[in-house]
């Protein structure tokens, strides 16, 4: 982003799309948008997690999207908590898990899994559910 550049917030990207709503938007405009809305700045942008965003729309909705879309999108990653689902980690599920990190041994890594079936998070919960049963 040029530093002459207006600052690009989500108000500017909603005021966008609803006063005076282009035919058809971009993906990459599309992709800010989206990522201004998660809660995070343009003014120092992760480019990769921009770039994932906008891969994820180009798939969903092919070069071009309509402005009530990119609106639906922005939406969608103001509510999964500021994140993004592509750019962030996505929810675990609704029963108002929190993400924290936590220090194991490899073993008890392996462990957690296998239990979860390929994801060490899933097991490492199920491991804890069963805990909480005996």
């Amino acid at each position: 982003m040029r530093f002459d550049e207006p600052l690009r917030n989500e108000q500017h990207y909603r005021k966008m799309m609803t006063d005076r709503p282009p035919a058809q938007v971009g993906t990459m405009l599309a992709a800010k948008a989206v990522y201004a809305a998660s809660g995070r700045s343009l003014v120092d942008y992760d480019d990769e997690a921009l770039r994932k965003i906008a891969r994820r729309l180009k798939r969903a909705y092919g070069e071009r999207m309509s402005a009530d879309q990119v609106l639906h999108e922005m939406d969608e990653a103001k509510s999964v908590g500021g994140r993004p689902p592509v750019g962030g980690r996505p929810p675990i599920d609704g029963e108002g898990t929190v993400r924290k990190n936590i220090s194991i041994t490899p073993s008890l890594w392996q462990k957690a899994i296998e239990v979860g079936d390929g994801e060490a998070s899933r097991g490492i919960r199920e491991a804890l559910r069963r805990c909480e049963t005996e």
